[in-house]
């Protein structure tokens, strides 16, 4: 299974992003973050610390999950999406 996470920040002018967790990648205004398990039904992400800083506008947050039965891929590939305007 693969967990994925992105944060994009959007807002007038270019967006800085920090973060003071580990895993994190940053280009632009997108934060993503991304792990691979295997043999689980389940993965979990807690997260903190992401900061965006400028005239910011909106975030928008959306999570995947890519699993993989057997050794056979299979496309269920549920996606979470929310996006939040300041």
């Amino acid at each position: 299974m693969t967990h994925s996470d992105i944060f994009k920040w959007n807002g007038i002018g270019s967006v800085s992003i920090s973060t003071s967790g580990g895993g994190w990648s940053i280009v632009s205004n997108t934060a993503s973050w991304s792990y691979t398990s295997y043999n689980t039904w389940y993965s979990n992400h807690t997260f903190g610390g992401l900061t965006g800083s400028q005239a910011l506008t909106s975030i928008e947050e959306t999570t995947t999950g890519d699993f993989r039965f057997e050794s056979v891929h299979t496309s269920i590939t549920p996606t979470a999406y929310k996006s939040m305007w300041l």
